[in-house]
């Protein structure tokens, strides 16, 4: 499970944020989690490692997990055009292809009060 891994990882860059000096009295409001398609990320297993694994039995059991789900979007090596669909071949006859987004998974944005 990926998931668990993952969310341990994200925790990490949580906690090391709220332990900043300007951020040590600050109570953790809301976490935006980006999650994109092609990650091969499950946000209910994410969401499960985040709530029951880590954040159970301590200050952020409440906290606010926000997901979105990043499209993915690809473009071809030899024209540059740009696709939001899977494609198995560009219509110039190219089959080499770069990701540009929707594969990674990130904090998007940690709120505090």
């Amino acid at each position: 499970m990926h998931e668990l891994g993952l969310a341990k990882d994200l925790a990490s860059v949580i906690f090391s944020h709220i332990k900043t000096e300007e951020n040590k009295f600050k109570k953790l409001k809301k976490v935006v989690i980006i999650i994109g398609k092609a990650s091969g990320i499950d946000k209910d297993f994410l969401n499960h490692s985040l709530r029951d694994h880590i954040f159970k039995g301590t200050d952020f059991e409440n906290v606010e997990l926000e997901y979105k789900i990043q499209d993915v979007r690809i473009k071809c090596k030899s024209c540059d055009k740009v696709f939001t669909d899977a494609v198995l071949k560009c219509s110039c006859g190219s089959i080499n292809f770069d990701i540009l987004s929707g594969k990674d998974v990130f904090i998007e944005k940690i709120e505090l009060e």
